[in-house]
């Protein structure tokens, strides 16, 4: 069990296990049931996410691509995506969903990737 508090929020949230929340630019949202398959797919050299926006999910990948991810819109920061991939080629993660979403990615593989 452990008590979750963003940057923002007032009071902290309590979490029970088999709960989690996820913190964006320091709010965290309400508390739901965990996906493990998707929360541990790293230990296994993969990402998996269901129904997320493309900001979450770049967000994640961050933590495995050594550049930057730019979204260049609302639209596309909001896009909900899922998918299942593998990790060892972040950059083709990128270009996979920005396909997916119907946009285009410009850039330097491993310095910068433009999603527009």
């Amino acid at each position: 069990e452990v008590e979750v508090t963003g940057d923002t929020d007032k009071v902290g949230v309590h979490l029970p296990p088999g709960q989690g929340l996820l913190v964006l630019d320091g709010r965290s949202e309400e508390p739901a049931a965990i996906a493990r398959d998707e929360i541990f797919a790293w230990l296994n050299g993969r990402i998996i996410f269901h129904d997320r926006p493309l900001a979450e999910v770049v967000a994640l990948l961050a933590r495995h691509h050594h550049g930057m991810v730019v979204l260049a819109s609302d639209r596309l920061r909001q896009f909900r995506v899922s998918g299942n991939y593998r990790l060892d080629d972040p950059v083709a993660v990128i270009k996979a969903l920005a396909s997916t979403v119907g946009a285009d990615v410009t850039g330097i593989p491993e310095i910068i990737q433009i999603v527009h």
